[in-house]
């Protein structure tokens, strides 16, 4: 059988499984009895799909032609089991642990446990069931410190989060090792009436930080959450002038994020932020041309026209910035209102392509042959000499933002 077929009824077998089909999978098991042993990526079993699907029946008929796929995991450690907590099919939960009681603690590699999976689904029920089983299940946290609570935080589960603060009060407090709390959580995914209810129950959330510095402002501007913001600066207004340990301000974070109405908020609230720079010199230009985003480029330096001769204390320009991601249209913006720029990066010798050839922007590599017809006598575009500098490249270029 060439490789090219045995896909295709694989891929039979599986759908047969997704449709709860099992007269299908009877014919296709016995034309070829090794097709319940196939695999998909990460060693992901044809049980694990009967388990997310929810089919009971097509589970028991994989574990009567083939027992030992209930203890076959993926390469992260995640068992069928996980996958049916995931997706809430407590039948099937039910079945799997009467096959092997083992399974409610087969954790994923990195400490993530059914529970961590029902909860972050919101699956209230099969929650309350593993508590039946395991009241530690509560309590045993991944590696990093991540909660069953930061799980149903995280994609704003309130009516879970009041059962599991009923069963423990104390997790509401507990943060990962980082400091990351289930508030943070919260705010990061723009989740307002969990966060009104955590500050309901504990107020001096608002305060706790993670260890670098980060509030749960820094999180909510990353994803230009405005509801959230506004709330949170009407609830803590002291809260903007909260910065991380590197200087790091959440207008850095919203301008990073081109998130352009967060911005607007913030300096509305505070003017000064503009100017606030990370301890490096990085300015609010800077981390909005490294990932592209012209219109808050456009934003920032009507309010600030400096910005345009900013460099970081090491000399790196906004250009320099998005040069490294290939954003040719936020390179051209800087250029065509402050042409002098490129040559503020011509000291390295390599200019640009120091940054480009390593992480594969052709684009810029012509933009900046475009703007200085020199480099073409030096560096050629067919990949021969390019490819010769790029170790060169690699290596000056280390450690830079």
């Amino acid at each position: 059988m060439s490789n090219a077929t045995f896909e295709r009824r694989k891929e039979q077998f599986r759908s047969a499984i997704r449709s709860g089909k099992i007269h299908k999978l009877d014919s296709i098991h016995a034309k070829d009895p090794t097709i319940i042993d196939s695999t998909l990526s990460k060693n992901w079993t044809h049980l694990h799909t009967a388990a997310s699907a929810g089919h009971s029946e097509v589970v028991l008929w994989l574990l009567e032609q083939r027992p030992a796929l209930l203890n076959n995991y993926q390469t992260d450690g995640w068992s069928a089991f996980q996958s049916a907590a995931a997706e809430g099919h407590l039948p099937v939960l039910k079945l799997l642990h009467e096959r092997d009681q083992r399974l409610l603690h087969q954790y994923r590699n990195d400490g993530w446990t059914p529970m961590h999976a029902a909860a972050l689904r919101g699956n209230t029920p099969v929650v309350e069931w593993l508590y039946e089983l395991d009241p530690t299940l509560l309590t045993t946290y991944k590696h990093d410190g991540w909660t069953v609570f930061h799980s149903a935080a995280q994609e704003g589960h309130l009516e879970l989060l009041k059962w599991l603060h009923a069963k423990n009060p104390a997790l509401i407090t507990i943060a990962q090792h980082d400091g990351w709390t289930a508030f943070h959580a919260a705010s990061c995914k723009g989740h307002l009436e969990v966060l009104k209810w955590l500050y309901s129950e504990v107020p001096q959330l608002i305060l706790r930080n993670k260890t670098n510095g980060w509030t749960p402002l820094h999180a909510c501007s990353s994803t230009g959450h405005l509801p959230v913001i506004k709330w949170l600066l009407e609830t803590d207004p002291a809260i903007l002038g909260r910065y991380q340990n590197d200087g790091w301000t959440p207008f850095l974070s919203a301008s990073a994020n081109g998130h352009n109405e967060a911005l607007k908020l913030f300096y509305e609230r505070d003017p000064s932020l503009i100017y606030k720079y990370r301890n490096d010199g990085w300015t609010p230009l800077h981390a909005a041309a490294l990932e592209g985003h012209v219109s808050t480029m456009e934003w920032l330096v009507e309010k600030d026209p400096n910005l345009l001769n900013a460099v970081k204390s090491d000399g790196w320009t906004p250009l320099h910035s998005a040069a490294k991601s290939g954003h040719v249209e936020a390179m051209e913006w800087l250029y065509q209102r402050n042409p002098s720029i490129l040559n503020k990066c011509k000291e390295d010798g390599l200019t640009f392509l120091k940054y480009a050839i390593p992480n594969g922007h052709l684009n810029v590599i012509d933009w900046l042959f475009e703007k200085d017809p020199t480099l073409r006598s030096q560096y050629n575009r067919d990949g021969t000499k390019i490819k010769v500098s790029v170790k060169n490249a690699r290596s000056g270029a280390n450690g830079n933002q």
